[in-house]
């Protein structure tokens, strides 16, 4: 994505003066600027240009490390758990999660280049994170011919946001499909309202859950991930009972607090297996539609569907009462299984 040289000065004339908002803020200090014909990243506002020079890194392949990081963590964790006998701690075991979610991102070798021609990069992509954090990842053709990529976590605010946004639609950096998956689109149909600020909208294509009733780029489903933490976590209780169970023996433990601790541990392998195959995904295709039901307690419905593997799945929708009655739910429900 070759864009010249000069594409974007911001320094006017004098090199050192101080940039005003041709710039956006990243989380940790840093911001990013497109000076000239080079891309940097810096935490200053004033600068010179001989002071930036180019840095082009081939970038370092960093998920096997972070994956043997995280292993050997994660066992080291479950040793401290039941060396100190204090079990509750295991429900922290979701931070190991959450990092595996982390290192599925980097797909490519991972630059930290900090000063690099405009003409290097290839394509970005913008992904939608949580609690106001957004990413941009910069795929970068590196001098070895390869490719590598350069990601950039913004600053937590919807400002930030739009600036990035702004300075890279400028310069031909992102497409339409890029800005959609931050801004959303408004799906049209028919709409369920799930909370004061989701809605479940039907139309011909299929059911679409929005956020301030618009739909941002389609989530990714861990389902599969959520069942093998599911007999983990049974498998891992059914482990612990036995351990509990025969310390307890050999120990001749009697105390109240045994017991109780062995029951708790006991009421961790009765997990009711209705909770395998939920899905959170944010986008059921017409296609992908089995059927509904409604929940016992009549204050919702169950989605069946199947995923592209042809796995049957499910999902709650839950009408926003104050506004949408359970009658109404229904009868939108049924109207789009007329589709399918």
């Amino acid at each position: 994505m070759s864009q010249g040289n000069s594409l974007f000065n911001f320094a006017k004339k004098e090199m050192a003066q101080e940039l005003h908002r041709e710039y956006f803020n990243l989380e940790g200090g840093d911001r990013c600027f497109f000076f000239e014909d080079r891309f940097i990243i810096s935490h200053r506002l004033k600068f010179k240009k001989d002071e930036f020079e180019l840095d082009h890194q081939p970038g370092k392949d960093i998920r096997k490390k972070r994956l043997i990081l995280n292993i050997t963590l994660t066992i080291a964790y479950f040793i401290f758990i039941y060396w100190t006998g204090f079990y509750p701690l295991i429900i922290a075991f979701f931070l190991s999660v959450w990092d595996l979610n982390q290192i599925k991102r980097y797909t490519l070798p991972v630059s930290n280049s900090h000063c690099f021609l405009i003409e290097k990069i290839d394509h970005i992509k913008i992904r939608r994170g949580g609690l106001s954090f957004n990413y941009i990842d910069i795929f970068l053709k590196t001098d070895d011919g390869k490719m590598a990529i350069r990601p950039l976590k913004v600053y937590d605010s919807d400002e930030e946001t739009a600036a990035a946004i702004e300075i890279l639609t400028h310069l031909n950096l992102i497409d339409k499909k890029e800005i959609d998956k931050v801004n959303g689109i408004r799906p049209g149909g028919t709409a369920i309202e799930l909370s004061p600020r989701s809605h479940a909208y039907f139309n011909k294509n299929g059911i679409y859950f929005t956020e301030d009733h618009q739909f941002f780029d389609k989530r990714t489903d861990y389902v599969y991930v959520k069942n093998m933490i599911f007999y983990g976590v049974i498998t891992l209780f059914l482990f612990l009972v036995v351990v509990k169970s025969y310390w307890m023996f050999t120990q001749h433990d009697t105390r109240a607090t045994a017991f109780v601790l062995l029951s708790i541990l006991i009421a961790g392998t009765l997990l009711p297996f209705k909770f395998l195959n939920y899905s959170n995904i944010n986008f059921i295709p017409t296609a992908n539609f089995i059927d509904f039901k409604s929940i016992k307690n009549g204050k919702g419905f169950i989605v069946y569907f199947k995923d592209s593997n042809g796995k049957r799945l499910k999902r709650k929708l839950l009408p926003y009462e104050p506004y949408m009655s359970f009658e109404q739910a229904e009868k939108e429900l049924t109207k789009f299984k007329s589709l399918t």
